[in-house]
């Protein structure tokens, strides 16, 4: 099968090739064939009591797939739709074709502005200007905190969206004046879906997207605001942190579990082990931390823990296209001998065997 897209799970990830005549409805059966055999929590997600609304929305994405077969931007919309359906943070779809530009460099810009990506864009020619609206209102103008981009939201309604942010100044040669930088559903009340097209053009999907005090997505803020404040949390860190608050206190920042900081992470405990143990409290922030590996947070249960604690059995979802990515991670981590040690590995390998041994991995192989 062919398609545009790339589809990425927890432990699944599936290149699909592009093809000039993309079959939308074949690219949406994959997709749902392939979350139902293989998402973990698909059985979690999909229960007696939305069953029903799950197979009314699958019935209706069809639909549209089968009228949007030859567009790939509006059939990569519809994908999308699916695969946000679980609010599954472990899994996502991405387009295929994403590319770096050296924008310093004239022939590579130029190169991009003659792509398919870049002429695929839309324009919008007539608008009205909402510069003067009410700060609530959506319909406004907005500029990121860089001003790279400041942008015109407006009505502009069809089956993804309400209103689009129209492009009215570009930092970047790779947008111009009138291109269509994001598309917003409303949602809910100063809430909305968003389709954002990233500086290559690149499509990507946010749902639950807040207009807070003139800012929108913690990113877009009205151009009237006098000062540009997120409504997140914005923390100063240089990365790992340690520090001793007074004679009783402890405070420790971190700001990933990533694997690939296993090492640091795990020489940061040991330098501080000594300290942390020997102080009554300890604050642990992991504000904006998108998590990671297990390995990475699994010392802190020592410290908030002061008695023997018995953890609970992780699942593993056992498919052969679950046992594939597993072993093809394996055998990429086998390589980083500096942030995955052999008890890891060793333990990792031992998951994977188990996952082989089920009767139902074993049935699919005989089929």
């Amino acid at each position: 099968m062919k398609s545009v897209f790339l589809l990425l799970f927890f432990i699944v990830t599936t290149d699909i090739v592009t093809a000039q005549d993309c079959n939308c409805q074949e690219d949406f059966e994959f997709v749902v064939n392939y979350y139902e055999e293989n998402l973990p929590g698909f059985m979690d997600n999909v229960t007696e009591s939305n069953r029903e609304d799950y197979i009314e929305l699958k019935n209706e994405l069809f639909d549209l797939s089968q009228v949007y077969c030859k567009d790939q931007d509006l059939c990569f919309k519809t994908l999308l739709i699916y695969v946000e359906f679980f609010k599954d943070n472990h899994s996502s779809i991405y387009a295929n074709g994403s590319v770096n530009v050296d924008e310093s460099n004239a022939e590579e810009v130029n190169q991009f502005l003659l792509s398919e990506s870049f002429k695929r864009c839309e324009i919008v020619k007539d608008y009205i200007s909402t510069s003067g609206n009410p700060i609530k209102e959506i319909e406004n103008t907005y500029r990121t905190k860089d001003a790279a981009y400041t942008v015109a939201i407006v009505k502009n309604e069809n089956t993804f969206r309400d209103y689009v942010g129209i492009i009215t100044d570009s930092k970047t040669p790779l947008w111009q004046q009138g291109q269509v930088k994001f598309e917003l559903k409303k949602v809910g009340e100063d809430t909305y879906d968003m389709f954002l097209y990233m500086r290559d053009h690149s499509l990507r999907y946010y749902k639950n997207v807040k207009l807070v005090d003139g800012v929108l997505n913690d990113s877009w803020y009205n151009v009237n605001l006098d000062e540009l404040k997120s409504y997140n949390i914005d923390i100063a860190s240089n990365g790992l942190t340690f520090e001793e608050l007074s004679e009783e206190v402890n405070y420790m920042y971190l700001p990933t579990f990533d694997g690939s900081w296993y090492d640091d992470i795990s020489r940061f405990y040991q330098k501080h082990d000594a300290t942390i143990k020997a102080k009554s409290y300890l604050i642990i922030d992991v504000r904006n931390n998108g998590g990671g590996s297990d390995a990475c947070a699994s010392h802190l249960l020592q410290y908030m823990y002061t008695k023997p604690f018995q953890s609970d059995e992780v699942e593993v979802f056992a498919t052969v296209e679950n046992i594939r990515k597993s072993s093809e991670w394996y055998e990429e981590m086998k390589e980083d001998t500096l942030n995955f040690s052999r008890d890891f590995l060793e333990g990792f390998a031992e998951e994977i065997a188990t996952m082989r041994s089920e009767p139902s991995f074993q049935e699919a192989q005989e089929n």
